[in-house]
């Protein structure tokens, strides 16, 4: 068999591969025993006709319906004989098939290129550390009192300390009101310091029934006329931090006071932000890794991963599809989501390279390390969470990626800068 391979792409080939007909032959004589057995011919029981009568009557005919046979054997040995790590299952391209004389094979393959992996260490990384707002723990403890509070009937709004439902009406300057410009049922806490200030003081000491007309400065900066009729108010009455309370709030039976609660918030919102600020430095990780090291991704990798979000996505939006299938547009979402998706496989292809350079294995001690994070948000046991991980294929993933990305982060330099949390908001 002579072979000639071309390449298409960095992923892609084509082999041509010539058979002379004493190499096709043991294969057109397997394919009339196969024949044979399943061939009902006038006066012979079914499979028990001669082959030789088969071969007669039948041979050219049996070697055509061989060929794409042929032609996939003739793939698989090329990419055994020569260890090509193959993706997919290879298009046949064409068959050139002269009777007697030779068959000419052309098929397309995707494999996965042979790569190293080398610039994973000594990256110069930055870890952002958020400064510290101690009025964030009031926030959070007046957010907390506010979702338990229960809500009194009023009849006028006095202080901060109440929801006012209000239908509203937009109007022009002459005072009439604009078809389609209304919202009924709207709820707003008057003690939030986002509220519009010509709202906020609108509804400051308004009255249930009473209507008032108000000017508000939209998104665009832009003036808008509206008239406001409050339909309900109620009081906000806060619970009271006892003992019981807080062990609702906190599942916590340790913390009694105003003074444990507090801490306990704090301990909580400096928690996020060091768990912010490590995610932050793990997808910068990341991102460094695969910008300065070149991998091949195969197309029928991305295809497959392709098809796997669009059926998700299907899966999600049935009503959608049931309604506007029709206007949908497969190519568009595929196209919006392959940048994404070959980041994605780069990363993975990356990643398990490293991990096998490295050596790189979960163990118990990762398996306690990630169940020590979750232990005290969920109140369960380290010990008894490491059992579930243990269990679970996608725990399992996450535990040996956040392995191999803070093995990366702990051989490379970190600088870290402090940042004010409401900067990144604004930004």
């Amino acid at each position: 068999m002579e072979t000639k391979i071309t390449e298409i792409n960095d992923c892609k080939k084509l082999l041509e591969a010539t058979l002379t007909y004493d190499e096709l032959i043991p294969d057109f004589d397997a394919a009339v025993i196969e024949y044979k057995k399943k061939a009902n011919i006038p006066g012979f029981r079914k499979g028990k006709a001669p082959l030789a009568m088969i071969k007669k009557m039948y041979a050219d005919a049996i070697e055509y319906s061989a060929l794409e046979d042929i032609a996939e054997k003739t793939l698989k040995k090329y990419i055994i004989e020569n260890q090509v790590n193959m993706v997919g299952t290879g298009s046949l391209i064409d068959l050139d098939y002269k009777p007697k004389e030779s068959l000419l094979v052309k098929v397309e393959f995707e494999y996965l290129p042979e790569f190293t992996v080398e610039n994973y260490k000594n990256l110069e990384l930055t870890k952002n550390t958020y400064k510290f707002d101690k009025s964030l723990v009031d926030e959070e403890i007046q957010h907390i009192l506010f979702q338990r509070a229960t809500r009194e009937l009023d009849g006028q709004v006095l202080d901060d300390e109440y929801e006012v439902t209000i239908d509203s009406q937009e109007i022009d300057e002459a005072g009439s009101p604009i078809i389609g410009r209304t919202e009924k049922d709207v709820v707003f806490y008057v003690g939030d310091k986002r509220l519009d200030k010509n709202l906020r003081n609108a509804i400051k000491d308004i009255r249930e029934g009473e209507t008032r007309n108000v000017d508000v400065i939209d998104k665009d900066e832009q003036p808008i006329k509206y008239q406001i009729t409050c339909k309900k108010i109620n009081k906000l009455v806060y619970p009271e931090l006892t003992e019981e309370f807080l062990k609702e709030v906190t599942y916590d039976d340790s913390i009694k006071t105003k003074e444990e609660f507090e801490s306990y918030i704090e301990k909580r919102i400096r928690s996020s932000y060091d768990e912010l600020s490590q995610n932050e430095l793990e997808k910068q990780a990341v991102a460094e890794v695969v910008k300065l090291n070149d991998v091949k991704v195969p197309d029928h990798f991305v295809k497959i991963m392709l098809d796997s979000q669009l059926e998700e996505f299907k899966e999600k939006n049935k009503e959608y599809f049931k309604k506007f299938g029709d206007t949908f547009k497969e190519d568009d979402f595929r196209k919006e989501r392959t940048g994404e998706t070959l980041y994605f496989l780069k990363w993975h292809l990356l990643r398990d390279k490293i991990a096998e350079v490295e050596k790189l294995e979960i163990n118990d001690d990762d398996y306690l390390k990630y169940a020590e994070k979750f232990a005290s948000r969920y109140n369960i046991p380290a010990e008894k969470l490491i059992e579930i991980f243990k269990k679970n294929e996608n725990e399992n993933r996450n535990i040996f990626e956040s392995k191999i990305v803070n093995f990366i982060i702990d051989n490379s330099t970190v600088k870290e800068v402090e940042k004010d949390l409401n900067e990144k908001k604004e930004n």
